[in-house]
């Protein structure tokens, strides 16, 4: 059996056993969004609720599959290595600003450079997302597939729990005030 095929095997077996809210992969280098493969049926089931809405009443909303998109304000490391993480919801722009029109590979996965208000939520980081330069760390930015729990956190934001996540290191997306200098 080759390598390539041992460490494909045992990452799907590890993969098995792994709880909920497991994410990660590619940083999304096009001008527009593309779920990656683990991540398409969260992505196809999930509403675009209004977070205002959802943070003045989340009792209301508790069961709604979310998509939101926040930047991490604050990580806490939980004993079972869960990470419960403090986020700044940020809205989504479709049409992600692009170095090169020409070249999508310059093109990087773009959200509001203002943060409309905070919620939390606790997931299972694996790979890259759990260790090394490319963790979830304090101004990382998420994609969470989640619902509302109906409660508030210490900021009054609504908690979430998680389904999936995909995960961009600071520096692989930008905010709207980078289209100062990027095209789009």
């Amino acid at each position: 059996m080759t390598h390539a095929r041992t460490g494909a095997l045992a990452a799907a077996a590890l993969a098995a056993f792994l709880p909920a809210c497991q994410g990660g992969g590619l940083y999304n280098y096009d001008i527009t969004y593309h779920p990656l493969k683990a991540e398409k049926p969260f992505y196809d089931g999930a509403e675009e609720l209004n977070y205002v809405e959802v943070k003045s009443d989340p009792l209301k909303y508790k069961g709604a599959r979310l998509s939101w998109f926040g930047t991490v304000k604050e990580v806490a490391e939980n004993a079972d290595g869960t990470l419960t993480l403090s986020l700044e919801y940020r809205t989504y722009h479709p049409r992600h600003l692009c170095d090169d029109q020409l070249e999508m590979s310059s093109c990087r996965v773009t959200v509001s450079s203002k943060a409309l208000g905070t919620f939390t939520v606790t997931l299972a980081p694996s790979g890259a997302d759990a260790a090394g330069k490319h963790r979830i760390a304090y101004k990382s930015l998420l994609h969470v597939y989640g619902t509302p729990t109906g409660d508030y956190d210490g900021e009054g934001g609504p908690v979430l729990t998680c389904d999936y996540h995909r995960h961009w290191p600071a520096g692989t997306y930008v905010t709207t005030s980078a289209a100062e200098f990027l095209k789009q």
